[in-house]
């Protein structure tokens, strides 16, 4: 059998050559193999890190970073202010008006009796109206240091 230079066949021992990661191998097998673990390590730390980021990102800023308070979001640090703010307010708007109508409720019966007092009627009205302020700012005062006590906001009640 000849072998001819016409590209049908093999010429010899050179023609068979390995791929190029398989004499890679062979040439150096201490430096494949570490470039392969290396490599696997640090797309593992890329993985932790990306995944300690995500985590983050979702406890300081929730589910929805873009925005605060969204519905359905998990709520992060950034969205409580915002959060109780809008639960506040309508709780607050419900809460504001009932007192305003059971002052008003009170305050009826004795202003009626007030205006049979005659010329000391004003006197009358004036020490309602101080006595309630007084009672009201009192009754914010202690709420002020029970908000203080709950939030440990020292030096307020001391």
């Amino acid at each position: 059998m000849s072998t001819s230079d016409d590209g049908g066949g093999i010429s010899g021992w050179a023609d068979l050559s390995l791929p190029a990661t398989l004499q890679a191998f062979i040439n150096n097998p201490q430096k494949v193999i570490l470039g392969a673990v290396l490599s696997g390590m640090l797309e593992w730390v890329f993985g932790v890190v990306s995944i300690g980021i995500d985590v983050i990102l979702l406890v300081i800023a929730g589910s929805e970073p873009a925005t605060f308070d969204a519905p359905g979001e998990q709520l992060g640090i950034a969205d409580i202010p915002v959060s109780i703010a809008n639960n506040l307010g309508g709780v607050g708007g419900t809460v504001g008006t009932a007192i305003i109508s059971g002052v008003e409720a009170f305050n009826a019966p004795l202003f009626e009796a007030a205006a049979f007092a005659g010329p000391a009627s004003p006197i009358i009205l004036v020490v309602i109206i101080i006595g309630e302020t007084a009672a009201v700012l009192w009754l914010l005062q202690r709420a002020v240091y029970v908000a203080a006590d709950l939030l440990q906001l020292g030096g307020l009640t001391e």
